[in-house]
């Protein structure tokens, strides 16, 4: 389909989710043509996605529609900006992991768990990772890796739609 529509060399290309359903290699050849279309021809891509990942990779402008309105239309670095407060700090353990209550404590926010680890949402990533790592010491917990982490194209969407986790579902149907 997608070849169909690019052989008249289109000035505007709409394209609803094109790599649904695609392998990786496939999805990763449809997303080089595409900004190779822009960037070579500039054709402008009107590209409908719930893959947060391909809207923050292709687009210039995104916007972020929230049970049928516009809740916010920017580039993914002013829009990743206006939260910075939703900046994170992630966590992976070697082995057993512990509570991540013990490790966090009340200083910080919004806890999320992991496979391997858990994510916390914090205003100062470098204090909460050192206060962190002290704690982590005294426990005698192995960490095998700390990360700190802007806020992604997710965060806003999350953000702006007042969802997580379980009312996620809920709230967009």
């Amino acid at each position: 389909m997608l070849c169909m529509a690019l052989v008249s060399g289109p000035a505007i290309l709409f394209l609803d989710e094109p790599t649904s359903g695609l392998d990786v290699a496939s999805a990763r050849l449809i997303r080089d043509v595409v900004a190779r279309m822009n960037r070579e021809r500039g054709t402008t891509v009107f590209l409908t996605t719930h893959n947060i990942d391909e809207a923050d990779a292709l687009c210039h402008r995104v916007g972020i529609i929230d049970r049928g309105r516009i809740a916010a239309v920017d580039t993914p670095r002013t829009l990743r900006a206006a939260i910075q407060s939703r900046r994170s700090v992630e966590v992976r353990f070697a082995g057993a992991g512990v509570a991540p209550e013990t490790l966090v404590g009340g200083d910080d926010g919004e806890i999320v768990a992991l496979a391997d680890g858990f994510r916390f949402y914090t205003p100062a990533p470098g204090d909460a990772v050192q206060r962190l790592a002290v704690r982590a010491s005294a426990a005698g917990v192995r960490i095998e890796a700390i990360a700190t982490l802007a806020p992604s194209l997710e965060d806003v969407f999350l953000h702006l739609t007042r969802t997580t986790g379980s009312d996620a579902h809920a709230a967009r149907y």
